[in-house]
């Protein structure tokens, strides 16, 4: 099993490439894109007294997005899609995505900040500003805007269960690595998701989730943290939509051939840019992909 795929029925879906799609949907989209990680990073410059975070929200908001549905990258989910007639649900996936997404951001905005002229409350509540919305909208993906406190009180026996099989089973190492060089292609470089991920199975998921649902329960009645949340909650679930609606709507043969471009960027040396790729997809799947955005 060396790729993911995102969706059970009929395999037509990579993890890969659905992340990048959702991505590259809320890249491209008018509503969104730039002039929404603008409101978002002058709403949290206004409210922490700092400046220049721009360009750190944007990649907390570009990461949330391709990280939105790594936890299918289970081995469990994927024995299952990979069988005959395989149906997989990815039962609990937002949690596992949601708990990765979490570890990744909370150790690249620390190193981020750590060279910020602030204070040190100020970092703290920064690092937490940034991290936490974007881990409960991971979360909530799914599940619009319901409660997420109901949630994890109520599915924390089934889930500790669960991340016990979680660890002993592991992720798709091939797919990890893929969606880890998406990451870099747009300049997240400095945490390596293979190595967050190898850290959480050895240290144990079950960990991370008790201190992440600490967290969400101190901060579940802030409203400047539920109002980054439900904003980032809003941009995954949409370009999630959007994403998923392309691909399982029937592939031509040009975003096929998109589809097909785009494995081969994600196992090409260097340091290719996103940019460059999509130089190369080929000017009539760029076009007729962007036109379905725009509809």
């Amino acid at each position: 099993m060396t790729y993911s795929y995102a969706y059970s029925y009929a395999r037509i879906e990579r993890l890969h490439y659905h992340s990048y799609l959702t991505y590259y949907i809320f890249r491209r989209s008018k509503c969104f894109g730039d002039r929404f990680i603008g409101v978002l990073s002058d709403f949290l410059e206004s409210k922490l007294n700092v400046s220049n975070i721009k360009n750190l929200m944007r990649d907390v908001i570009h990461s949330s997005l391709i990280l939105h549905d790594i936890g299918k990258a289970y081995k469990g989910y994927q024995r299952v899609v990979h069988e005959l007639y395989g149906e997989a649900s990815f039962g609990y996936h937002e949690i596992l995505s949601s708990i990765i997404t979490y570890s990744y951001l909370r150790s690249y905005v620390t190193t981020r900040i750590r060279a910020l002229n602030i204070d040190g409350d100020v970092k703290k509540r920064l690092r937490d500003y940034l991290t936490l919305p974007a881990s409960i909208a991971v979360l909530m993906h799914h599940e619009a805007l319901r409660n997420y406190v109901d949630i994890l009180t109520k599915l924390r026996y089934e889930v500790s269960k669960f991340l016990r099989v979680v660890v002993k089973e592991g992720f798709i190492e091939g797919e990890v690595l893929l969606i880890d060089r998406i990451l870099e292609s747009l300049g997240i470089k400095d945490v390596k998701l293979s190595d967050v991920i190898n850290q959480l199975i050895s240290r144990g998921f079950q960990r991370r989730y008790d201190g992440i649902r600490e967290y969400f329960m101190i901060y579940s009645r802030n409203p400047d943290v539920e109002y980054l949340a439900t904003n980032i909650t809003a941009a995954i679930q949409l370009c999630d939509r959007l994403a998923a609606s392309i691909t399982r709507g029937g592939l031509n043969r040009s975003l096929r051939r998109l589809e097909h471009e785009f494995i081969n960027y994600c196992l090409s040396p260097g340091d290719a840019s996103i940019n460059e790729f999509l130089t190369r997809i080929g000017d009539e799947a760029a076009r007729e992909l962007r036109n379905i955005i725009s509809k």
